[in-house]
C-alpha cells in the first residue's frame, strides 16, 4: 500500500553517539575542520557571502526556525557546515584516505556555494532572465579565477584537489559518490529535512541525521525504521513549509516582483548578498507577504512509501500531485503545536512596514 507516512515517533529509534548541531560556534567549525583546505575555502569570501543568504529564501522573512534561542536563522552557510560535517563523518567511518576525503568534504562543503540571496525563491527568474541557476553558479564559482586574490580553485589545486574532480562530484549522477551527494538519502537531504523541520515543530520528529546517514550508507541500527521516518518527515516539509500557503505566497510575491522589475536586475544580483538584495530592492521585501490571488493551483511533490516494497527504489517514492491553495483566509502559523498568525523576526518588522 503506497502512502505517505504519518508516524514520526523516535522513541524507539536509538540516538547515535556525535548530535548534528543546526548551527555551530565557530569554535566548533575550526576543531570539525582542522585540516587547512577546509578552513580556507571556509574562510572564502564566497562562503563567507552565504551568512547572508537565508536557507528556506523569501518565506525566511515570514516565520522564524525554532532553535535556541528563538528566532535564529537558518542559512545557506549553516547548512552547507552541516552537509561538511555528514561528510566529515562518513569519510571517517568509511576509512577514506585523506586524497577522497579531501575531494568528498570539500564538495559538501561546496555544493551550495552559488546560491542567491533568497536562495530558491528567486531562482525561476534569474534562470528565465539570464540563464542561471545554482548549478550553474557553483561550477562558475569553483572554476572561478582571480589574479588579484586567490580563488576556490587555487586553494583547492594547492591541497591536490582538483576543481573539475568537485564539479565532477557534484553533477555526476553515476559516479562513486553520486548516492552521497546526489540519491535519494543524500547528505544534502540528511541536513536539510531536519534543518527545515525547525519551522514546523518545535520537536524532533526523526531520527538524527547522523543515524539516517548510518541506516542509508552503512546498512546500520533500525535501518527502514530509520528511513521510513525521515521520508515522512521529507513529506511533511513539502506539504506544510514547501507547497505550503505561506511558502507559496512568498515564493510567488519575490519572483513576480523581479519580473515586474527586471530591468533593475543584473546576472550579478545572483552573487549578492540579502543586504545588498535588502538595500536596492525594499519593496520586495514589504510586498512578500502581500496576498494577491484568490487560489493558486500547482504540482506539489509529495514523498510517499510504499510499506509493501522492501528495496529503497521502490519503497522510497517521489510523485507529483496537482493541488490547490486557496488564499481566502490568511494562511496559518506553520507549527505543528501552536497554529497562530506568522511571526516576523524582529529585524525585519521596519522592513515590512515601510
Amino acid at each position: 500500500m503506497t502512502q505517505a507516512g504519518q508516524d514520526f515517533s523516535i522513541s524507539k529509534l536509538a540516538y547515535d553517539e556525535g548530535q548534528h548541531p543546526l548551527r555551530c560556534s565557530d569554535a566548533h567549525i575550526r576543531a570539525t575542520f582542522a585540516e587547512s583546505l577546509f578552513r580556507e575555502l571556509i574562510a572564502h569570501p564566497r562562503f563567507q557571502r552565504l551568512k547572508d543568504v537565508r536557507f528556506l529564501g523569501a518565506i525566511d522573512y515570514a516565520v522564524s526556525a525554532n532553535g535556541r534561542p528563538l528566532h535564529t536563522r537558518q542559512t545557506r552557510f549553516d547548512h552547507s557546515i552541516g552537509v561538511g560535517l555528514l561528510a566529515q563523518w562518513y569519510a571517517d567511518e568509511a576509512g577514506f584516505a585523506d586524497s577522497e576525503r579531501y575531494l568528498l568534504v570539500s564538495s559538501a562543503l561546496l555544493h551550495d556555494i552559488g546560491h542567491a540571496p533568497l536562495s530558491h525563491s528567486l531562482e525561476t527568474v534569474f534562470k528565465e532572465a539570464f540563464g542561471i541557476d545554482h548549478h550553474i553558479a557553483t561550477i562558475d564559482t569553483i572554476r572561478e579565477r582571480k589574479a588579484k586574490s586567490e580563488s576556490i580553485s587555487s586553494i583547492l589545486q594547492k591541497y591536490s584537489v582538483d576543481p573539475e574532480a568537485v564539479i565532477a562530484t557534484l553533477s555526476n549522477k553515476a559516479g562513486q559518490y553520486a548516492p552521497l551527494l546526489l540519491g535519494k538519502f543524500n547528505l544534502d537531504t540528511l541536513d536539510a529535512i531536519p534543518r527545515s523541520m525547525t519551522y514546523i515543530s518545535k520537536q524532533l520528529l526523526t531520527s538524527p541525521s547522523k543515524v539516517v546517514m548510518r541506516a542509508a550508507h552503512f546498512n546500520a541500527g533500525s535501518r527502514q525504521d530509520a528511513l521510513d521516518s525521515f521520508w515522512s518527515q521529507k513529506d511533511l516539509v513539502y506539504q506544510r513549509l514547501i507547497n505550503g500557503a505561506l511558502g507559496v505566497q512568498f515564493d510567488r510575491n519575490a519572483q513576480d516582483f523581479m519580473r515586474e522589475h527586471i530591468a533593475n536586475f543584473s546576472r550579478a544580483d545572483f552573487f549578492a548578498s540579502e543586504v545588498d538584495l535588502r538595500r536596492s530592492h525594499p519593496q520586495l521585501f514589504s510586498r512578500l507577504a502581500q496576498p494577491r490571488w484568490d487560489t493558486i493551483t500547482l504540482a506539489a511533490k509529495r514523498y510517499l512509501i510504499d510499506r509493501d516494497q522492501p528495496s529503497d527504489e521502490k519503497r522510497y517514492l517521489i510523485v507529483r500531485e496537482p493541488i490547490t491553495i486557496s488564499f481566502e483566509k490568511r494562511p496559518k502559523e506553520l507549527l505543528v503545536e501552536d497554529p497562530e498568525s506568522p511571526r516576523l523576526f524582529r529585524d525585519d518588522i521596519q522592513i515590512r512596514s515601510n
